[in-house]
């Protein structure tokens, strides 16, 4: 997994990943390009971090995050998205 993606995942100016798979082995790749995994709330636009053992093998997508501030900025400031007949 992930093969070749080093060079990508180092770059500072990625800041958050979300991935569909979920294995040690790409739990080490993340954490090693200095990622740590968190669940978003889209309702409350809220992030908690999640530890690896928390959602390990849970079937749900992975999201990624290296820089914290920035990517909670952007939650807090983007504008919303309806679907159906909610807007989030």
């Amino acid at each position: 997994m992930l093969q070749g993606a080093t060079h990508a995942l180092h770059n500072p100016e990625l800041k958050a990943v979300l991935l569909e798979a979920d294995t040690p082995a790409l739990q080490a790749v993340m954490a090693d390009a200095g990622f740590s995994r968190y669940a978003y709330d889209p309702f409350s636009r809220q992030l908690q971090p999640l530890s690896t053992a928390t959602q390990s093998g849970s079937g749900h997508n992975q999201l990624w995050i290296r820089d914290l501030p920035f990517v909670q900025q952007r939650c807090r400031t983007a504008a919303p998205v309806r679907v159906g007949r909610v807007s989030l």
